[in-house]
């Protein structure tokens, strides 16, 4: 598979039971190896 390059949201905890999200450009060698990627088809913004 090509390394292509798309959007992701990450969430992190930033204090106890603060949390932070962002939205970040990846390439999937940024990805772990035991980690999950999720392929969406549609997403509606409203």
């Amino acid at each position: 598979m090509d390394n292509i390059s798309f959007r992701t949201m990450g969430v992190t905890e930033a204090s106890d039971k603060q949390f932070v999200r962002d939205i970040k450009q990846r390439r999937l060698d940024d990805l772990s190896a035991d980690g999950v990627l999720i392929n969406v088809q549609y997403s509606s913004q409203l």
